[in-house]
């Protein structure tokens, strides 16, 4: 992953934990805990992340977190789902190592 095609402040928002991989959002939070911006690209970080880095979101799908940490905008640690997917994984362990 090219992570010089992020945005400069972007970047520098992200604290790299090295033991779980996910890239955590330091600065503002939502009440929810996901990361939030003021960039034109998208104000969820995560959802930031995913479209510089790999590519558009459909209207369709929403990212699911597969490490269970809000603050986390790994788009390795995404998967793109369904709502209803999305729903029925709330609750729970990790879907699957990530």
């Amino acid at each position: 992953m090219d992570l010089d095609r992020l945005p400069r402040r972007i970047f520098a928002g992200i604290l790299f934990d090295p033991w779980s991989g996910c890239w955590l959002w330091t600065n503002t939070l939502c009440r929810r805990g996901y990361g939030r911006t003021t960039s034109p690209i998208d104000r969820s970080v995560h959802r930031l992340t995913w479209k510089v880095l790999v590519g558009p979101i459909p209207d369709d799908l929403e990212c699911d977190h597969l490490c269970r940490v809000h603050a986390c905008c790994n788009p390795a640690h995404i998967e793109l789902v369904t709502h209803a997917e999305n729903i029925r994984r709330r609750v729970g362990p990790p879907i699957k190592e990530v």
